[in-house]
C-alpha cells in the first residue's frame, strides 16, 4: 500500500512515552477505537425482537448473521473516517 491509499488510522488512542517524548505509534488507532465506539451504537439500535426476525430461521442464520455483521462493520469504520476526516480540518 503506498502512501496515497494508505487510510488515515489518526494515531494512537493511548500515546505512550519513550523518554521524553510522547508518541502515537503503539496500541490502538483512533480509527479503530472510534469504529468500536460507532459499532456499539449500532447494535445498541438493533432490538432483540428485530434482530431475531432479521436472523431468521436457525439454517439460514450463519448467512442472515453474517451480513448483518458486515454491514455493521463497514458502517463503523465509515463513521469512523468521517470523524477522524473532520477533526483533520482543524490541523
Amino acid at each position: 500500500m503506498n502512501d496515497k491509499t494508505k487510510i488515515d488510522g489518526g494515531g494512537s488512542v493511548y500515546p505512550t512515552i519513550d523518554g521524553e517524548t510522547w508518541t502515537h505509534d503503539e496500541g490502538i488507532t483512533r480509527r479503530d477505537w472510534l469504529a468500536g465506539m460507532a459499532m456499539q451504537a449500532f447494535l445498541q439500535g438493533i432490538p432483540c425482537v428485530d434482530f431475531l426476525n432479521k436472523i431468521g430461521e436457525r439454517h439460514h442464520m450463519k448467512e442472515s448473521f453474517q451480513e448483518l455483521t458486515e454491514r455493521i462493520s463497514v458502517k463503523s469504520y465509515e463513521v469512523a473516517d468521517a470523524m477522524i476526516a473532520e477533526g483533520r480540518k482543524g490541523e
